[in-house]
């Protein structure tokens, strides 16, 4: 019973602070969220992309990038970046340049702005699977348990998910971890892990 308290005491505290860090500093989001700018580029001869992000790196000073192919021919990529000057584009051109041994004019260059993913957006897309599986899970319970104490097998999960979901998210915003592209499905995975673990349980009580 103290162990379970010392649980659910540190829990609570975790939860508390990472609402408090949300509301005062909200999630630290990876560039791929953020409102940036991006550079497509396109060399017919080719590239090596680990070469992309050598000459990426030195360029533009170990800044926060992105790079993506933008087709399997490793032909065209993109980078996306907070921010950057004239003077680091023309010699990031320069050095692609020199690198793959084409002229600068050769190489088709085209930048755009992004604007900033919202939170909400990111997360929308979840809402109904999470939804679906945690009403599928309650209503299972239920029908097994119509004798028995369902009410209370049902606020069980609840809890056990808000709690653990509490604790994830806490945690991403206590250490400023990236919000990125992985965040949402490791979440979704642990809510469901959750979900399968806590079921289980109430079906052996």
């Amino acid at each position: 019973m103290k162990s379970k308290k010392v649980i659910v005491v540190l829990s609570a505290l975790i939860i508390l602070a990472g609402v408090i860090m949300l509301v005062s500093t909200g999630f630290n989001k990876s560039i791929g969220y953020q409102n940036s700018k991006k550079i497509e580029v396109s060399i017919e001869k080719g590239y090596e992309k680990n070469d992309i992000i050598q000459i990426a790196n030195e360029v533009f000073n170990e800044k926060d990038i992105q790079i993506q192919d933008l087709e399997k021919t490793n032909q065209a990529f993109f980078i996306r970046i907070k921010d950057y000057s004239e003077e680091e584009l023309s010699n990031f051109k320069a050095k692609l340049a020199e690198k793959y041994e084409i002229e600068e004019e050769n190489l088709i260059v085209l930048e755009a702005e992004i604007p900033e993913t919202k939170i909400t957006t990111i997360v929308t897309p979840y809402v109904f699977p999470v939804s679906l599986v945690t009403i599928i899970s309650l209503v299972y319970i239920a029908l097994r348990n119509i004798k028995k104490e369902a009410i209370n097998k049902v606020i069980s999960i609840l809890l056990a998910l808000i709690i653990v979901a509490g604790i994830y998210f806490s945690v991403i915003v206590l250490t400023q971890f990236p919000f990125n592209e992985y965040v949402m499905p490791i979440a979704l995975a642990l809510y469901i892990v959750t979900l399968l673990i806590v079921v289980m349980r109430l079906n052996k009580e």
